[in-house]
């Protein structure tokens, strides 16, 4: 059997050099680095400190509602969380006893659920795991999404805290040990801003 006749290089074809490989390479990793972070701007889970949200009322476990704008001039903690969350079981004694210890200082502590239920289920499904775990004074919102939304929530737990002015001054994902919630909840009634 013959071999397959093959055709002469044309004089017009070059092989690729490094150099031309090299840049080749370098370009299509800068693309892919600009590619992800057009991608993901704004989907850190996080708001933008200093934002301010459009007017928002929370629908609270109690019946209540908390409008945020008539909070202004405290410092209010939004912790949204859920009940199959175990960072978020583990924080909620936590947002209990930090919120209590700085009440007088202004600060306002609020567990925002995020469990998926229709309301009455939900708010059963609340009421069970706050007597569980023995926090029935924590203050509970019941969050259909509208919260988190605008506060660019992505994932369970998250921490925002709005300063006295209402607008955003820190955000925080995931748990959050005792005395760095402390630290972060003082130093925000602090600044008074």
């Amino acid at each position: 059997m013959e071999a397959p006749e093959t055709l002469p290089e044309s004089p017009h074809r070059q092989k690729p050099n490094w150099r031309s490989r090299a840049l080749l390479l370098a370009f299509v990793a800068v693309a892919a680095v600009l590619l992800v972070r057009i991608a993901t701007r704004g989907v850190d889970g996080l708001p933008s400190i200093g934002g301010e949200p459009r007017e928002l009322r929370l629908s609270m476990l109690d019946g209540s509602t908390l409008a945020l704008e008539e909070a202004r001039g405290k410092v209010v903690a939004l912790d949204f969380w859920a009940t199959w969350c175990p960072p978020c079981v583990e924080s909620m004694p936590i947002l209990d006893k930090v919120g209590r210890e700085l009440e007088a200082k202004g600060v306002v502590t609020v567990a925002v659920n995020r469990d998926d239920l229709e309301p009455e289920r939900r708010a059963a499904l609340v009421r069970r795991f706050l007597d569980r775990h023995d926090l029935a004074g924590l203050k509970v919102a019941l969050d259909d999404g509208v919260a988190a939304g605008a506060f660019s929530v992505r994932a369970l737990p998250t921490l925002v805290v709005l300063g006295r002015d209402g607008r955003v001054a820190a955000a925080h994902l995931g748990s959050m040990p005792e005395d760095e919630l402390r630290d972060l909840l003082t130093r925000v009634a602090d600044q008074g801003g």
